[in-house]
C-alpha cells in the first residue's frame, strides 16, 4: 500500500533499461513506473464516472505518478494534473481541482495543445456542474482563455 492506502503494485523503474534479445518499439521506452501510475489512475478515473467509489483508486494513482514523475517531463506532468482535477470534480471537491489546473495552465505550451487542450476540454466540461462556484467559473474562463489563445 502506498501513503493514500490504494494497493498497489511494484513496477519496474523503467522497461527501456531492460536487456532483451530483440529490439522492443520506440515508444516503450517512456513507459516507467510514472507513466504506469498515470494510465492506471487513469482508467480508474474513467471507472469512477460509473462507479464512484473507484475515484480515490485514481487519486492515488495519479498522485504517484506525480511523485514519480521527472519534472521534466513537462507535458505527462501537466496531464496528471488535469487528469487529478477530474477526479477532484468526481469526489465532489471541484475547488481542489481547480487548484490543480491552475499549477497546470502555465506548464502548457501553447503553440502545441493537441491532445492537453482535449482534456482541458473534458474538464471544462465535466466542471459545468459546480458552476455555481466563482473559482470554478475563473478557472473555466481561464481555460477557454487558453484555447482560445490556441
Amino acid at each position: 500500500r502506498d501513503v493514500t492506502g490504494v494497493q498497489t503494485c511494484a513496477l519496474p523503474i523503467s522497461f527501456a533499461d531492460r536487456q532483451l534479445a530483440r529490439p522492443e518499439p520506440r515508444w516503450l521506452a517512456g513507459l516507467d513506473a510514472a507513466e504506469m501510475a498515470g494510465v492506471i489512475g487513469a482508467r480508474f478515473r474513467d471507472l469512477a464516472h460509473h462507479e464512484p467509489t473507484q475515484a480515490h483508486h485514481a487519486a492515488g494513482y495519479i498522485s504517484r505518478a506525480l511523485a514519480l514523475r521527472d519534472p521534466a517531463r513537462t507535458r505527462n506532468r501537466v496531464f496528471d494534473l488535469i487528469g487529478l482535477a477530474r477526479v477532484h470534480l468526481l469526489t465532489g471537491e471541484p475547488e481542489y481541482g481547480c487548484a490543480l489546473l491552475g499549477e497546470a495552465l502555465p506548464m502548457i505550451d501553447q503553440r502545441h495543445p493537441g491532445r492537453v487542450g482535449r482534456k482541458l476540454a473534458d474538464w471544462n466540461r465535466e466542471a459545468t456542474r459546480y458552476t455555481s462556484l466563482p473559482i470554478v467559473r475563473d478557472t473555466q474562463d481561464q481555460v477557454r482563455t487558453l484555447a482560445t489563445a490556441t
